[in-house]
């Protein structure tokens, strides 16, 4: 057991490693929730991988359909089951992380051996499987008719060229067709392994009891532990696949997104990055916030509406970031939006604004300590970049004004994108 103490966010952080699980224990004295997180870093980017001596190429949506499926138990569908037990669930798939999760006040250790228990014993056979396609396509068809989602799926097919981000979470309709009960059982083999997972669990927890439970609980599961699999990945150039999509769909109000792609250079630290990404979140709410004399003007010029957002996604292998929303101007916004960051990358930002940013970031930070599902999906995103979110205030107590305005560069007009969805 080890223990690292954050004495002036009156926090700790508590790891343990029952049987290679990596367990990372957040209590939370006096809290009435209770808080767990199993996160398996696998995500809908790992279609092709080679282990065990063999190269293997699996179909679109696969972590997505093995994700719905390990909620059917023998005994009934897990949601059912903790929800007897008094516990909320959840799931969920990203391009590179395969979460499952619950909250409770009551029957935590139930809870967590039921959690153990879908995810490490799998149940699939092959008429579960088949039912699940039926599922899983419709939903498929709901994405497809989601304009905001439309418009996120065709931004980054138009942002990237090769690599597999650019495809959908869900897969296709013609990809999970082809997904079988024996490529399930490939995949999970070969990725659903303690070396691949995380453990996170936050509330007023007690750690010796439940490293008991965990040493004594897993002890009795026969634990898939082999090589883990090598993620092989298309080479993937700094330009774009195209600068502009459209997409007509039956609504009333077009959706618009500009997006910028930046892949990042092998001799840049994990650590460097984060510190760039804080960087450049700081720069996107400095431009875009609603704070903003910008956001104000745009937002009486009818250019967007109440939904506009702006984000950066920082992934080991790739960034992006994405700006807009809901417009009945894409073109002007558009304009609007480019020019902003061109005059903030030859302009700069002020150095108070930057200031009282930086305190008005902080004081966020601090007051999110409060809730459990926050830290733990915090814990469980760095977890890959081997980075403690309670660091997060050092980390943002270095950045500089220069740190932001060389943040801001990494925008480019030649790796930019737009996704329009229009009637």
């Amino acid at each position: 057991m080890k223990t690292l103490e954050y004495p002036s966010l009156q926090e700790k952080i508590i790891q343990i490693l029952p049987r290679n699980l990596k367990v990372t224990i957040i209590p939370k004295k006096g809290f009435l929730k209770k808080y767990a997180l199993l996160g398996v870093e696998v995500g809908s980017n790992d279609i092709h991988f080679e282990w065990q001596g063999q190269e293997h190429h699996v179909p679109l949506g696969i972590a997505h359909f093995l994700e719905h499926l390990l909620f059917e138990r023998e005994e009934g569908n897990a949601f059912t089951l903790f929800s007897s037990q008094t516990a909320s669930t959840n799931a969920y798939t990203s391009h590179t992380q395969t979460a499952y999760l619950f909250s409770c006040t009551g029957y935590y250790f139930e809870n967590l051996k039921l959690l153990l228990d879908f995810v490490l014993q799998p149940y699939f056979p092959s008429q579960i499987v088949e039912k699940e396609k039926g599922v899983i396509s419709e939903e498929i068809k709901m994405e497809e008719d989601n304009p905001s989602w439309k418009c996120y799926t065709n931004l980054l097919q138009g942002l990237f060229i090769n690599h597999p981000v650019r495809e959908e979470i869900a897969g296709t309709q013609e990809s999970i067709r082809e997904i079988s009960q024996e490529v399930l059982n490939l995949f999970y083999q070969a990725f659903y392994q303690p070396s691949l997972m995380n453990l996170i669990l936050v509330g007023d927890i007690h750690e010796k009891e439940t490293e008991e439970f965990l040493s004594s609980f897993l002890e009795q599961k026969e634990w898939n532990q082999t090589e883990t699999p090598k993620r092989i990945r298309p080479n993937e150039p700094a330009q774009v696949a195209s600068p502009r999509k459209t997409y007509s769909m039956d609504i009333k109000v077009p959706y618009f997104l500009l997006g910028y792609k930046y892949i990042p250079s092998i001799s840049v630290s994990l650590k460097e990055r984060l510190k760039q990404q804080t960087a450049l979140n700081l720069a996107l709410d400095l431009l875009f916030s609603k704070r903003t004399e910008f956001y104000k003007k745009i937002y009486n010029a009818g250019l967007i509406l109440p939904g506009f957002s702006y984000s950066h996604m920082g992934e080991k292998e790739y960034e992006y970031t994405i700006i807009g929303g809901e417009t009945f101007k894409p073109q002007e916004l558009e304009e609007a939006l480019r020019n902003q960051i061109l005059a903030a990358q030859q302009k700069g930002f002020e150095k108070r604004d930057f200031e009282i940013l930086k305190r008005k970031t902080l004081g966020s930070f601090l007051m999110s300590l409060d809730s459990v599902g926050f830290v733990a999906n915090q814990f469980l995103d760095f977890a890959p970049w081997d980075f403690h979110p309670f660091d997060y205030p050092a980390l943002l107590d270095s950045i500089t004004l220069s740190d932001v305005q060389e943040a801001i560069q990494l925008l480019k007009e030649e790796s930019s994108s737009v996704s329009i969805i229009s009637s």
